[in-house]
């Protein structure tokens, strides 16, 4: 269908959209929409060729084709297949990246090798030539019913799972709905204490920080790792009894980043920290551990399915999941996408490549400026002989 609508570059928006939504009995904006991707799509010759294999989804085609709309061409060809190799499936019936999670590293390899094309997140502005800000608190109250006031509230991403997390864990200790937490916490002044986990590669300081389900903007991370008052080195860990310690429960999102069934993007925070191989509470030596080796995150829906019968789930060495639908015995493989997640030795090799690479462009551009810097010191500090 995008093909068929793909307009010529010299064409005028209107008279191709207004035609499509005739023909197709669609909104005009609909079929501007139609003629983009149709139009971006006759870019990338890879891209074109991967989606005639049908095993590209339409809406992960769509973000890839408008995340990558500002690649100049000289580029697109180091974009294309870096792209193409992160939709490629490392295991058969693997399930593919989420739009959230494919967005984030699209995003991420258009910085690295063209900064100037890589598109804005939701929420950040271009406010000046040289500063990226991002959209501060909103809050407005419609107070046009009688009887009831709507609230809402806009946060940046790590303010608001905090937020979320201090909501559930006051709802949780007295057995109330999410929003009477919000009532009690402001009538009743309760003393809400929650643990926001920050994931950091210390060893590349240009990496971003994930936090509980969502990479913050290096700027924002910045910010936060300055308020972080306790340091852990992931690895392997068990507990000795039923419950996992906080420490283990950290570990197993870092490695998952969300609930492991197919299809689900629940953030950690909103997960249950599940025994693959059950736990046996009479007898612990012949059940399944509590430690990071048969935990895995399952959002409550799932974990129900899963403790029901109806879906069972292998934890492989690499974490990876083969997921078996017990009804009629269809699989599908999940990866972990969180920062902990276990490396390839070919992930191994691009992301210490690509740690290596940033630290000298940033050690050439620094010593640029400071050069440039120098020079202009200089001739301010010349004296004019007359």
């Amino acid at each position: 269908m995008w093909e068929l609508c793909a307009p010529d570059g010299e064409d005028f928006v209107p008279d191709v959209a207004t035609g499509i939504a005739a023909k197709l009995s669609i909104t005009a904006h609909a079929a501007t929409r139609l003629a983009t991707h149709g139009w971006l799509l006759a870019r990338w010759p890879g891209f074109q060729r991967l989606f005639h294999t049908l095993t590209i989804p339409v809406k992960q085609m769509v973000a890839v084709l408008e995340l990558t709309e500002a690649v100049d061409d000289e580029y697109q060809s180091a974009i294309e297949s870096e792209i193409i190799a992160l939709l490629t499936p490392e295991h058969p019936g693997q399930q593919l990246p989420s739009v959230r999670s494919l967005s984030y590293w699209v995003r991420t390899i258009i910085e690295r090798i063209q900064p100037n094309a890589r598109p804005l997140e939701e929420g950040e502005e271009l406010r000046t030539e040289h500063t990226v800000e991002h959209q501060a608190p909103e809050i407005s109250f419609d107070n046009r019913a009688n009887s009831r006031t709507t609230i809402f509230i806009g946060l940046p991403k790590a303010e608001g799972i905090l937020v979320e997390k201090s909501l559930r864990a006051v709802a949780s200790a007295h057995g109330c709905s999410v929003a009477e937490a919000l009532v009690a916490i402001i009538r009743e002044k309760l003393d809400v204490q929650v643990t926001l986990n920050l994931y950091k590669n210390t060893a590349n300081p240009t990496e971003d920080i994930f936090a509980e389900g969502s990479w913050l903007p290096k700027a924002v991370g910045k910010a936060w790792l300055e308020r972080v008052t306790h340091l852990a080195a992931p690895g392997y860990a068990e507990s000795a009894g039923y419950s996992p310690s906080e420490a283990v429960k950290a570990a197993v999102a870092g490695r998952d980043g969300g609930c492991r069934a197919p299809g689900c993007t629940k953030e950690p925070y909103l997960c249950d920290v599940d025994h693959v191989h059950r736990y046996d509470h009479d007898n612990p030596e012949a059940g399944g551990p509590t430690s990071t080796a048969n935990l895995h995150l399952l959002c409550r829906y799932h974990h129900k399915l899963k403790t029901a019968g109806v879906l069972d789930v292998e934890l492989r060495p690499d974490g990876s999941e083969c997921w078996t639908s017990v009804g009629d015995g269809h699989q599908t493989i999940t990866t972990p996408y969180g920062p902990l997640g276990r490396e390839t030795f070919e992930r191994r090799h691009v992301r210490r490549t690509k740690a290596l690479h940033t630290r000298h462009e940033l050690t050439f551009r620094d010593s640029v400026e400071d050069i440039i810097e120098e020079a202009l010191k200089e001739k301010e500090e010349e004296t004019l002989p007359f």
